[in-house]
């Protein structure tokens, strides 16, 4: 009969619409977790990021005493010696601990080509206003030094607004000779008498530069890298344990 047909009709309905309840709570508890998943992998990914991350900064950081310690051997220097001295440019110049061994390794390395290893202190503090006067932040400076040692215009030019055969000539003339005379030893000497002059006539440079945005960055981005660092060492324990039973 019609009856029947009609309630049957809304049983059929009354069934429709609880299935479809069913699967929208279905999907909303998928849709939960999905999202837990999402938030699970994402957290996971962040973890690794900062083992790797501050492995790789320990790792650096170990690189970097490495060849301190060879710069000490190649110099005559004693590397109690070298370790005071990047203890203290870091404190003074709020640099990282890679960073002040990687200034103390190119100032020894010029005060041994030129002969004179004796003012490494005093060299990397003039290196330091130098650059912040050009217009350097300390990753800058160091590289533009590594690259006036190798006798790299590129860096004689932002660290001096010369090329190496102008500082040549310039220190050539002050001991009676030519600039194709001088030895390399002399070279290098021309090279760490301008960073100690031009430093001396821009001192407290770098001090100011600390003052600014740019340096309280520089600042807060080395604090950083020094937590990865000691983050890294506490980590090695878990790390050789984990690469033994891998490998």
């Amino acid at each position: 009969s019609l009856k029947n047909v009609d309630d049957a009709a809304k049983k059929l309905t009354r069934s429709s619409e609880d299935l479809s309840g069913k699967m929208g709570r279905l999907g909303l508890a998928l849709n939960g977790i999905k999202d837990a998943g999402n938030i699970l992998s994402s957290s996971l990914a962040t973890v690794f990021n900062t083992i790797r991350s501050s492995n790789d900064a320990y790792q650096q950081y170990l690189s970097s005493t490495r060849q301190l310690e060879a710069a000490s051997k190649l110099s005559g220097v004693s590397l109690d010696s070298l370790n005071k001295v990047s203890e203290q440019t870091k404190n003074q110049f709020r640099l990282t601990a890679g960073q002040s061994n990687l200034f103390a390794i190119e100032l020894t390395k010029l005060g041994q080509k030129s002969g004179d290893v004796s003012k490494v202190q005093d060299s990397i503090s003039a290196l330091m206003d130098l650059g912040a006067g050009q217009g350097l932040d300390a990753e800058q400076t160091l590289y533009a030094i590594k690259q006036a040692i190798l006798g790299i215009d590129e860096g004689t030019d932002k660290l001096f607004q010369k090329n190496p055969s102008v500082l040549y000539d310039e220190f050539a003339k002050k001991i009676g000779t030519t600039a194709g005379k001088l030895t390399d030893q002399q070279k290098a000497q021309a090279l760490l008498n301008a960073v100690l002059d031009s430093g001396g006539k821009l001192t407290g440079g770098y001090s100011k530069y600390l003052e600014t945005a740019a340096g309280k960055q520089q600042v807060l981005n080395g604090q950083i890298q020094d937590a990865k660092i000691k983050l890294g060492e506490e980590l090695q324990p878990v790390l050789l344990t984990f690469l033994t039973h891998v490998n």
